[in-house]
């Protein structure tokens, strides 16, 4: 069972280690900013890396999110013209209003969910630092869920 740890050093539990601990901190602001340029540009280019992973999905919700809104564009433009055809411009300009939305409200979500980064596997990735109901009452997250009591499966 995977588990997570913080990226800290535990507390000292003794005097001497909270000693130890206290002559290696810094005795100034500039000694604790002093950071290592190594690190920092490290950190930059696993953050442009990522950003590189993300981009075909980035582009994929937003084509999913421009056909969404010119199928919208198109049904209200349809509407419109149908209502003022028949001399109710007020009931096309509310309908095909409405429809819109209600295809932009469908059509948002769906973008984002293809937009979402995958695992290999093909399920979406749990937030990081969160843990589900049957995690958190000691039941290991490769148990199938048929062999879970009821209770323990969402006792808090």
């Amino acid at each position: 069972m995977p588990t997570a740890t913080a990226q800290t050093a535990a507390a000292p539990d003794t005097p001497a280690a909270v000693d130890a601990l206290a002559a290696s901190a810094p005795q100034s602001v500039d000694q604790a900013m002093r950071v290592d340029p190594a690190f920092v540009l490290s950190k930059i280019e696993t953050w442009v890396v990522g950003f590189q992973r993300l981009l075909l999905n980035i582009v994929v919700a937003l084509v999913l999110f421009a056909i969404a809104a010119g199928i919208a564009w198109g049904v209200e433009r349809s509407f419109r013209a149908w209502a003022n055809k028949h001399e109710r411009s007020n009931l096309g300009a509310v309908l095909g209003s409405f429809v819109k939305w209600v295809i932009l409200l469908v059509g948002i979500p769906r973008a984002q969910r293809e937009g979402w980064p995958r695992r290999p596997d093909g399920t979406p990735p749990r937030p990081a630092g969160r843990i589900s109901r049957a995690e958190d009452a000691g039941i290991p997250s490769d148990t199938p869920p048929s062999t879970r009591r009821a209770e323990d499966a969402f006792a808090r």
